[in-house]
């Protein structure tokens, strides 16, 4: 599946890890590739889990600290993936939030309960990324973090 997300870049830090411990959470951020000079930025969610995961009550927070709502009316499947593409939009429509990515480095977190504690439940930090490489998870919901020559959007990273 693949939606739409308004993106815009900012600048940011050069680290490249991500939050290690994970709360009890089944969605995870997956995959990113943000893309200024295409305007083709993305956000891959995986869910490890054996239920599907609806997107209502998630959000996104990025390395300036602005957090958005997720799209309520989005499921990931059970085992499955969700990728949200970003656009430039002035208004956000269902199928569209605005969240910053920057392809010289930047950070991204999940969280739960956006309007209420704001819960971390998965967080990624990258640097520098060159041409159309994207910062992966090997395998699909693991620890370690890789730069991605080849983008897997909406289907397992190799």
């Amino acid at each position: 599946m693949l939606f739409l997300l308004a993106c815009a870049a900012d600048p940011s830090s050069l680290d490249s890890e991500s939050a290690p411990a994970r709360p009890e959470t089944t969605l995870w951020i997956n995959e990113v590739q943000p893309d200024r000079d295409t305007g083709g930025d993305w956000v891959e969610f995986f869910n490890v889990g054996t239920d599907d995961v609806t997107l209502d009550g998630y959000g996104l927070v990025d390395e300036t600290g602005h957090t958005t709502d997720l799209p309520s009316s989005l499921v990931v499947p059970a085992g499955g993936f969700v990728v949200l593409a970003c656009v430039q939009a002035a208004i956000a429509t269902d199928g569209t939030v605005d969240v910053r990515l920057d392809k010289d480095g930047d950070e991204l977190s999940l969280i739960s309960d956006a309007a209420m504690d704001a819960t971390v439940l998965d967080k990624v930090h990258w640097g520098p990324l060159s041409g159309d490489t994207s910062w992966a998870r090997q395998p699909d919901g693991g620890v370690e973090w890789v730069a991605d020559p080849t983008p897997t959007p909406d289907a397992p990273n190799e």
